[in-house]
């Protein structure tokens, strides 16, 4: 009876050595393909632009237009993926969708690309203590301000400057998809000056 309870007791441990040593096989992690950011715009210029990707797979990275080129895919923890935009000459946004594969999966980064605008810069020489921005008409209109004084900002609608002397100073308006403009009062000026990119 003993020699039976020893055989029956060898073939449990037996059994359960079987059992744990098929949960030590290893089996590969879930596969991941994931894009933090798959939405890009940028602005008109020639440019670098960059995403991750978190894949546990190796990836290929490809598009169909001609004013983007792969700079580099680089793989520390997670891939970098830096690509090269052309300028765009274009007055008109432009698009790529870019297709990031894995195995059988992808995913799709989408990237804008803003047209050139027009660049309108008004030049106003004059002794004013205070000076209004002109009232500029067009679309998406940006741009930057040199007020003459070691003083510069960035345009929004209504701005003005206070100068702490009458002397003469000479504004630089510098904006970008400006069609037009409109000057309420100038008051003393001596010049004013057009040009436009």
């Amino acid at each position: 009876m003993r020699r039976v309870l020893f055989m029956a007791a060898a073939l449990l441990m037996v059994a359960v050595g079987c059992k744990n040593s098929s949960t030590d096989i290893d089996t590969p992690p879930p596969f991941v393909l994931e894009i933090a950011n798959s939405d890009i715009s940028i602005d008109h210029t020639a440019q670098n632009v960059e995403f991750e990707v978190v894949c546990n797979q190796d990836i290929n990275v490809n598009f169909a237009v001609d004013w983007l080129e792969v700079v580099e895919v680089r793989h520390d923890d997670d891939y970098v993926v830096v690509l090269r935009a052309m300028k765009n000459m274009s007055p008109k946004e432009r698009y790529a969708k870019i297709f990031v594969v894995a195995g059988e999966e992808e995913r799709i980064v989408t990237l804008k690309q803003m047209g050139v605008a027009d660049v309108m810069q008004v030049v106003i020489a004059h002794r004013n203590q205070h000076l209004d921005s002109p009232e500029w008409g067009g679309t998406a209109v940006a741009g930057t301000i040199d007020w003459g004084d070691d003083c510069s900002e960035s345009y929004t609608e209504g701005i003005s400057h206070d100068y702490a002397d009458a002397e003469r100073h000479t504004a630089t308006f510098t904006m970008s998809g400006a069609t037009s403009f409109r000057i309420e009062s100038i008051g003393d000026m001596d010049s004013l000056t057009i040009a436009v990119d």
